[in-house]
């Protein structure tokens, strides 16, 4: 077992990468700090702190330039994957942040981040505007990306699978699933009509599937 580096914390997350044909992995730790590693010299590319603890790391792309997306306290930082330096200004939650993933839309890069707030939202990458947002029932820790724009959001309750559409959220209809049933009303629904609230996702996991 060969070390390729270390934090003086916790190391919560890891992304892989590639830079100029060379393999990476970034690092985010509890100490509050993130790190760029050459996998193959096992030397470290460049470190960043951070004021807030770092819970989440992910890779993008903006303009053929490849980015880190670092979930930071209550902020979304994006970065350059070879230099570390940040890109923008930072896009702000209400809570703080524990999850984000990168993925596609309509043929844009769009962040999708989750945490403390009980939300999944979605960004515009490049411009850093917020095109959605949808409430769910406990607080977000991780998201993984499925097909067809699927996201999928693990909470302490078990795992909410949402796909994005726009700038709603609706069902897959090929996950498992019972009768769309809107949980504010307590009366069936169709998909178009919850699908314009942005309220529809899918129960997955320990839960009986069902769309709440």
């Amino acid at each position: 077992k060969d070390a390729i580096g270390s934090h003086n914390g916790a190391v919560v997350s890891l992304t892989l990468a590639e830079l100029e044909g060379r393999p990476l992995v970034v690092s985010a730790g509890a100490d509050a700090r993130a790190r760029a590693w050459d996998l193959m010299e096992g030397e470290s590319l460049w470190e960043r702190h951070s004021a807030e603890s770092l819970w989440s790391v992910a890779l993008g792309a903006v303009n053929a330039r490849s980015v880190v997306v670092v979930a930071a306290g209550r902020t979304l930082q994006v970065w350059d994957l070879e230099t570390g330096k940040p890109l923008g200004d930072p896009f702000r939650h209400p809570e703080d942040l524990y999850a984000v993933t990168v993925t596609e839309l309509d043929g844009r890069p769009v962040v999708v981040s989750g945490g403390l707030d009980m939300s999944v939202r979605w960004w515009d990458l490049q411009t850093g505007h917020q095109l959605g947002t949808i409430d769910v029932d406990a607080c977000v820790h991780a998201l993984a990306i499925g097909p067809r724009q699927t996201v999928l959001a693990g909470q302490s309750t078990g795992v909410t699978a949402i796909r994005l559409r726009g700038d709603v959220a609706i069902p897959d209809k090929e996950l498992p699933g019972a009768p769309a049933e809107h949980k504010d009303a307590g009366a069936m629904a169709s998909a178009e009509q919850l699908a314009e609230r942005g309220e529809m996702f899918y129960r997955l996991g320990d839960y009986h599937p069902a769309l709440y």
